[in-house]
Parts: C-alpha cells; structure tokens; sequence
C-alpha cells in the first residue's frame, strides 16, 4: 500500500496516511526519510507499537544509533532508548517516568548535547487528558522573513545552551552551536536558536547584544500563524526533525502517558547538528 500524504500547512507538516509502521518495507524506510527531510513532521495515526517496535522503527529511520534518555528515571534495562514521559504510576506506586506537566520552554531535543540526536519520536500510549497538545514552529529561515542580509549574519554566530538540572543522564556543561543550519537534501536553511540559548558569539566573543538578537529571532519564529498544535489521540506516532523545528509540550490536567526515543540522522537525509564544549557549569 502507498502513503497518502496530506499537509498540515504551508510551511511544514505532514499527516501520513495508510501504511503500518511495523510493517515497512526498506523503500518505504527511505520514503519517509525523505518526507521527513522536506515535512521536518510526520504524523501517523492509529499505530500500535510496542517498545520494540518503536526501536526497531528509529533505529530504520536514523543512522541505527539511538541516544540514551537524558533523564535517569526514564531508564531501565529493557527499554534502555525509550524515555517515558507520564506521570501515571506502577502498582506499587512508583513514578513511570518524567512526570512534567507544565507549559514547557520552546525548545530542541538534545540541544544541550555536543552532539545532538537530532530526530525524534514521541508515541501516545495513554491519552486522557485535558490540554496537553505539543505544539511545533518551523525554524525555515524563507519562511520567516528574515533577509538575505540577516541570514548572512547569523551564518557567522554561534550560540549557547546548558542542560537543565533534572537532566541527570547528560554532561553539565555549555556546548555551542551554529545558528545557521542547512537541510542537506533541501538546501533550506534554518535557524538553530530556542527560548534555551543562553548568548551568541562570534569570532570567540560574546555579543552584548544577545537578549536583542534572541528576542527578535524568537518572535519570529514563535509568531501565531507558523504554530501548528497537535492535539493528541491514543496511536499517535509524532516523527520530527530537531535541526528544522521547535516544540514545547502545553499543560494539562489527567492521565499521560507518551514515549519518547531520539535518534542520530541519516546524513543522507537530516544533517548533524555540529557542536562543541565550551565550559563547565
């Protein structure tokens, strides 16, 4: 069976419609690679996944490596690549996994790493709760408005980031990123900056202009019309490129249970996101 593939809007997004995601072929792997390489998100529907489908799925869908959670409570021994993100407990009481219910930063996954596992999967197990919708913007530097000038600009900064402190499974340290990546299929570009980045700098020195230069790249990006906010139902498989969006997850109240995995690119498709320590915390 082919994939039927409906937009979201104009600028990203995908819904995929029609196939199994447990039961893919190595051509259709290589199709949504690249869907995902020029949509940055793929929705699929009505899957049902467990967690060994759901590695064997990212470890397809990527280079083969997976990133370890970057939470200790999300690790055990048998599903070592999968973070959960629930707040529901065992029978005996114990907290599943990363129980966040809040309105999160906008954000990258695994921005805080030297070397970002820059794809990512969230998977809905338990869906009965009340708001709760994750909500992406695109980072396409076209679509945004920003002149060629400017582009030129922020292809020379780089910018910080650090992990935040329940971040227990990671290196506490600052790594830098270029502010400028480019899709390496689309040769779109996008800007790698999020409500975490810390400072820009260039030529090794911190621009005291940081604030002005992130507040206005940030309102931009976070403008109402390049939001899209999915709204979630139980089987809902949410595939996303990191190095072309920012996500945040919204607050709510009830039941929750998502999986999250993250995955190294194939460079064929999504480019590495390159990195490097510049200090501890």
């Amino acid at each position: 069976m082919s994939f039927m593939i409906e937009p979201i809007n104009g600028n990203f997004g995908a819904y995929i419609i029609g196939r199994n995601l447990s039961e893919l072929s190595l051509e259709e792997y290589e199709k949504i690679k690249l869907y995902l390489s020029k949509y940055a998100l793929l929705v699929f529907k009505n899957q049902n996944m467990d967690d060994e489908a759901l590695v064997h799925f990212a470890q397809r869908i990527g280079s083969g490596k997976l990133e370890e959670p970057a939470r200790k409570i999300s690790l055990s021994d048998n599903r070592k690549y999968i973070a959960y993100l629930t707040n529901i407990c065992d029978n005996n009481g114990k907290q599943l996994g990363f129980a966040g219910n809040d309105t999160d930063f906008w954000h990258s996954d695994q921005e805080f790493r030297v070397n970002p596992a820059s794809v990512s999967i969230l998977y809905g197990e338990v869906v009965q709760f009340s708001g709760g919708n994750t909500s992406f913007a695109s980072t396409a530097a076209n679509h945004l408005g920003f002149t060629h000038d400017e582009v030129s600009m922020l292809n020379n900064l780089y910018s910080t980031r650090q992990p935040a402190a329940s971040h227990d499974n990671a290196p506490h340290i600052t790594v830098a990123h270029p502010v400028i990546l480019e899709n390496v299929q689309t040769k779109q570009r996008y800007v790698y900056v999020s409500e975490n980045t810390i400072a820009f700098f260039h030529d090794e020195k911190i621009l005291s202009n940081s604030g002005i230069i992130k507040k206005s790249i940030l309102g931009k990006i976070l403008s109402s019309e390049n939001i899209y906010s999915h709204r979630w139902e139980e089987g809902d498989l949410l595939l996303y490129d990191n190095s072309q969006l920012l996500h945040r997850r919204e607050c709510f109240t009830g039941n929750r249970f998502i999986k999250g995995l993250k995955i190294y690119p194939d460079t064929l498709y999504q480019p590495e996101i390159p990195g490097w320590a510049v200090g501890g915390i």
